[in-house]
């Protein structure tokens, strides 16, 4: 070897192949790491969405998974009730060539422009064969459900971007705080 070379330690790579100096563990938990480490960034961020999925399954609907039609996620209060409506409109108004955004059921005759509401028109308009399909209530406690677990995938998404660590950036999306970005989600008894 000659002297203008540089020498470079033999260290384990991360997500991107850029090495690490962080000695990777041994036993079972050092093993779980290499499986990650094979996987690509495709299978680690379906493993990160599955995990935040479970998560918000297990802390908003774990009550109510077995009848996602009949009983809310979190609690049915006023704002559950003008969801269930907004995506039971949609679904009508899309099946009979009425706007989805205008409807004369509310402040009849004039009606109401439903810009001016929280309908969740986009929402409701991806939720459609779900709405279609299952009812009104179980598209809006799907949504209800992927919400949290969307949100904390995006944050995971950029902690990895960032940290170039799947670990870190799971950890990161686990703390307290990135569970308060999921909004006020309240709890049934």
């Amino acid at each position: 070897m000659r002297a203008t070379e540089p020498v470079i330690p033999d260290v384990s790579a991360d997500l991107d192949g850029t090495p690490t100096d962080l000695e990777p563990p041994k036993g079972r938990i050092g093993a779980v790491a290499d499986w990650f480490r094979r996987r690509g960034p495709v299978g680690r961020g379906a493993l990160a969405l599955l995990m935040f999925t479970c998560a918000s399954i297990l802390v908003f609907a774990l009550p109510v998974m077995g009848d996602l039609r009949n009983r809310c996620v979190g609690s049915c209060v006023g704002d559950t009730s003008l969801y269930v409506w907004s995506f039971e409109w949609m679904r009508y108004a899309l099946a009979h060539h009425q706007d989805p955004f205008f409807t004369s059921l509310i402040y009849a005759p004039e009606g109401m422009n439903l810009g001016w509401m929280t309908t969740l028109p986009g929402p409701a308009l991806l939720a459609v064969p779900l709405t279609d399909r299952f009812g009104p209530l179980f598209a809006v406690n799907v949504l209800m459900i992927a919400a949290p677990a969307l949100a904390g995938w995006a944050t995971y998404l950029v902690c990895v971007r960032v940290s170039k660590r799947f670990w870190p950036a799971t950890e990161i999306c686990a703390t307290p705080g990135s569970v308060e970005s999921v909004g006020e989600m309240r709890f049934s008894a």
